[in-house]
């Protein structure tokens, strides 16, 4: 269900942005474009605002750290470096 939900949230930010983007030439009156304009605006930031939470709530999920320099002193090397760090016989 929550890929399904974040899409239509995409999507609806997609058909949002196309609406407003139609919004002047459209012929309406300037106080009923000036509200469908404003009101636009707040739907797109309150999308933007849920759908940045849904991409953090997800990148929290990651904790793995990605580069050696990140990884804890204590921490074990494993087999791949410590064939690369010994000193050449020979």
């Amino acid at each position: 269900m929550g890929y399904t939900a974040n899409m239509s949230k995409e999507v609806t930010l997609i058909l949002l942005g196309l609406a407003i983007a139609a919004l002047p030439y459209l012929g309406l009156p300037g106080s009923w474009r000036t509200t469908l304009l404003v009101l636009g605006g707040l739907g797109i930031a309150a999308l933007g605002f849920f759908l940045r939470r849904e991409v953090l709530a997800r990148g929290a999920a990651h904790t793995q750290d990605f580069f050696v320099d990140n990884r804890p002193r204590e921490a074990q090397p494993t087999s791949n470096e410590t064939q690369t760090n010994r000193p050449r016989v020979g």
